[in-house]
């Protein structure tokens, strides 16, 4: 069973293996365009702590999914753009939507009104998801922009959050531990 939690900033390592292992389509589908592994490593090695929330899809204890949340640079932020990534095993399994619906609850919790999201045209599963969600989209020169606007939190979507949080840390931590010794007296 997947297991969805956010990642701590000393983990985003594994952030970066999830993103190098994704094969050549999952790459271009990811970052619009042909990436280097050198690209790939430089880019998650500058992240800003301070604006970024990555959420992870593990399975069996290896990062396979990720979306991550990019808060706009401003003093009081309103906007925010989110990625996703699935290595190609994991993709068309629902776990996009799972991290497509973290991640808004998330993004709505920091009282944020906008996402915006880039993808290129051909990538259906993509935009399968924004239609799914209630995103809007408008062609771009060759790219897709995907708006959400988002209504402010409430006690229901901080609840959720802080349970998926939760059930995220048990899911981590039954995880890490051997199956022999969950059960054991």
């Amino acid at each position: 069973m997947p297991v969805l939690r956010k990642l701590f900033p000393a983990e985003w390592d594994r952030y970066e293996r999830h993103l190098l292992r994704l094969d050549p389509h999952s790459r271009l589908m990811r970052f619009a365009g042909n990436t280097s592994d050198a690209a790939i490593t430089q880019r998650c090695r500058t992240l800003d702590h301070g604006r970024t929330v990555i959420v992870g899809c593990f399975v069996q204890g290896e990062l396979r999914g990720a979306v991550e949340i990019a808060v706009d640079r401003t003093l009081w932020p309103r906007d925010a753009e989110l990625a996703f990534s699935l290595e190609a095993p994991f993709q068309g399994l629902g776990l996009g939507a799972v991290l497509m619906e973290r991640a808004l609850t998330i993004v709505r919790n920091r009282r944020i009104r906008r996402i915006h999201m880039l993808c290129l045209h051909e990538n259906r599963r993509m935009r399968a998801l924004v239609r799914r969600f209630g995103g809007a989209l408008t062609f771009d020169g060759g790219e897709l922009l995907a708006v959400f606007d988002l209504p402010p939190p409430n006690h229901l979507s901080l609840a959720v959050e802080a349970m998926e949080d939760g059930a995220g840390a048990v899911g981590a931590w039954l995880s890490a531990i051997a199956p022999t010794e969950r059960f054991a007296a």
